[in-house]
């Protein structure tokens, strides 16, 4: 009996050391938050499972991992083990991989729908050389997003999805661009788009009676004071129809955070909430309806300021084009002037980092700018730069050609390249040369007499109004 208990006793007793040991090497294996569950599989492939709360509390990722050490696919799962994203990445020669990811959104009848989908590349060195972001509607129609890519000469280009052109529009420094990433609704008759252009956000509500923008900063972030402009153009085929627009007009209310202003106090001034990381700027007809609404991004931190004492004074700006300057501000326009040669601009948008204006100067060439906040004041060197684009015919038929012709004034006396951007933005209807966007650097050597002329072949595609654009960028002091 004695030595039944005593062999008892040695079995419990190893069994005992075994669990030990398991959870002791279950422990070791899992490290923080990560317990190895599939071991080895399919030429030495291992799977990991992570705790992770992205997609909720108890939310799970899953790695697999290859023979040597990388994770070749990743899934994310919510608390109802529902796949959320998953992530595919394939290695190439050295340092080079192709990273695609699917993020979801579950339906009501269970089932999922492509919400994102992003495609990455990087070269042997590991440095991004593409990166694109496509977004989706519950529809499964494209809505959104944005491209980067290094071209064969090594410059780098970013673009931004333009759902009504339903292609890419290239993001320009000091260019125009679409901001349509961000999300927007509106009533039937009614449409919404936003525009991002030095340093200004411009959102344009069109209505059954013409148009209304509302200009504001496009580096909003929490608990900043910000001013801006409201505009309302009323249309119509004589001035009698566009005046009974223009009183339609006025009754429209532009709304951001509860805070109202109508179509025609011109100016808007707002106090963005702190904590927030996204707002919504809401147009409402007379009875107080919202019948469009657009998106403003806002940083949830506040954003770097430069030091009290200095201005970023920009050396050049286009004719009729906004002007930035950056700063220290207080976001109210009554303590705040801008002049370009000794006559005062109009001011559209002020934030607590940066003064937008129009550049609104009848002289061409070098003159001063001067801007003063709240007893500060800053001068520099400015040119003002004209653009001047003329075509003998502006209504081609199909197959019909004719010339445009780009003149920029202004440019006597420059000592460096002036950057100079032409884009066709109806390349439906006209074709441009051989490229519908093209940058051109203009030296000094090619600038005679301050002007600088070129010329680009114009072929109809289709009959209709056409527009194309000429754009300088600037540099800051």
């Amino acid at each position: 009996m004695k030595r039944y208990r005593k062999n008892l006793f040695r079995v419990l007793l190893s069994y005992f050391l075994t669990i030990v040991v398991l959870f002791t090497n279950i422990a070791l294996a899992r490290g923080p938050a990560l317990a190895q569950t599939g071991g080895q599989s399919g030429g030495g492939k291992r799977e990991y499972t992570y705790d992770d709360t992205r997609y909720g509390t108890k939310g799970t990722r899953i790695d697999y991992v290859d023979g040597k050490g990388r994770v070749y696919k990743s899934i994310w799962y919510d608390n109802k083990v529902r796949e959320m994203e998953k992530e595919t990445t394939t290695y190439g020669i050295g340092e080079q991989k192709t990273v695609n990811t699917f993020i979801y959104n579950r339906t009501d009848d269970g089932g999922k729908q492509l919400a994102t989908l992003k495609h990455l590349k990087t070269d042997s060195k590991g440095n991004e050389i593409y990166n694109e972001v496509k977004i989706f509607d519950k529809n499964q129609n494209r809505i959104g997003g944005s491209r980067f890519e290094v071209d064969a000469n090594g410059e780098k280009r970013r673009y931004t999805w333009d759902p009504q052109k339903k292609d890419y529009v290239e993001v320009t420094e000091g260019g125009t661009r679409t901001n349509s990433a961000v999300s927007s609704s509106a009533s039937p008759g009614f449409a919404v788009a936003s525009d991002v252009t030095g340093g200004l956000n411009t959102t344009t509500f069109d209505t059954p009676r013409g148009k209304i923008y509302v200009n504001l900063p496009d580096n909003i972030s929490a608990g900043d004071t910000i001013s801006g402009t409201v505009v309302a153009e009323a249309e119509g085929q004589d001035d009698k129809t566009r005046t009974q627009n223009q009183g339609e007009l006025s009754g429209y209310v532009v709304q951001i955070e509860k805070q109202q202003s109508s179509s025609t106090d011109r100016i808007l001034k707002l106090f963005i909430p702190a904590a927030i990381s996204i707002t919504y700027l809401v147009l409402r007809d007379k009875k107080g309806k919202e019948v469009a609404r657009c998106e403003l991004p806002v940083a949830s931190q506040q954003l770097t300021r430069l030091p009290a004492q200095e201005f970023g004074l920009p050396t050049m700006g286009q004719q009729g084009r906004p002007v930035e300057v950056t700063g220290t501000f207080d976001g109210d326009f009554k303590t705040t002037t801008l002049t370009v040669g000794g006559e005062r601009m109009e001011i559209l948008a002020e934030s607590p980092r940066q003064l937008v204006v129009r550049n609104g100067n009848i002289l061409i060439g070098p003159t001063q700018l001067v801007v003063s906040e709240q007893g500060r004041t800053a001068t520099g060197e400015f040119r003002s730069i004209g653009i001047r684009l003329s075509a003998p015919k502006l209504d081609l038929l199909r197959g019909e050609q004719t010339t445009l012709t780009v003149t920029v004034l202004g440019l006597e006396g420059i000592k460096a390249p002036v950057p100079l951007v032409l884009e066709n933005k109806s390349p439906g209807i006209i074709s441009m040369g051989s490229a519908n966007f093209e940058r051109i650097s203009i030296s000094p050597s090619q600038v005679q007499g301050g002007t600088y002329t070129t010329q680009r072949p114009l072929t109809g595609i289709q009959r209709g109004a056409f527009t194309i654009t000429g754009t300088v960028t600037s540099d800051r002091q």
